[in-house]
């Protein structure tokens, strides 16, 4: 049985419920202050983040791992020299933050954020020549001189979602979640808005 297609429709899926819930967040935070609705919702999200962080970026950077590991040993997809620098910037985080949620530490995120802004701008970077790729198929780059092109395109879902894309969206998730872990303070006003807010695992004002 052929496990790429499944997969790949899954990781894409994925990756695209994750980019509509950033842009969601975005809408939510912009309009917040005109609106109670939207800014009970938005406290909602975020005690729900703020108390499940590090599960939920660890279970990131474990998708994301597993993810590339299929593509490369089992869909033989071989990894070109951009998608290994994206690796060298991920693999490192499913254990920093697998020992983050053994020890019960929110310290993880002060390692993860350098190599998440690194490896998110190597993946922008690959992303846009992939795309550069796609709209010139004659175009060309220094990598495909040395070994698999990084302009190649293995897979395409949706009409824009490609393995770099897939790990643009698994650093950027993380750099969010090292946001709201440095917003664990909720204030007196969204308390008041939300009486029935779940107050584990944040920073109450007195």
């Amino acid at each position: 049985m052929d496990f790429v297609p499944p997969v790949t429709f899954l990781l894409s899926l994925i990756t695209f419920i994750s980019q509509a819930g950033l842009l969601l967040l975005l809408v939510l935070w912009l309009a917040r202050k005109h609106s109670t609705s939207f800014n009970q919702f938005y406290v909602r999200i975020k005690l729900f983040f703020t108390a499940n962080v590090l599960v939920l970026a660890f279970m990131v950077t474990f998708t994301a791992t597993l993810g590339s590991l299929f593509y490369s040993e089992i869909a033989l997809y071989e990894p070109c020299r951009l998608c290994w620098f994206q690796r060298i910037f991920m693999y490192p985080q499913v254990i920093i933050f697998a020992v983050a949620l053994y020890k019960k530490t929110n310290d993880a995120f002060k390692y993860s954020i350098p190599l998440a802004i690194i490896g998110g701008l190597i993946a922008a970077y690959h992303y846009s020549i992939q795309l550069i790729g796609l709209a010139k198929p004659s175009f060309s780059d220094a990598c495909s001189m040395t070994g698999v092109s990084c302009v190649s395109t293995q897979i395409l879902k949706f009409g824009y979602i490609t393995i770099p894309l897939m790990s643009l969206t698994a650093f950027v998730l993380l750099l969010v979640f090292a946001g709201w872990q440095s917003l664990r303070t909720i204030s007196k006003k969204e308390i008041n808005e939300m009486p029935q807010a779940i107050e584990d695992g944040l920073d109450i004002p007195n």
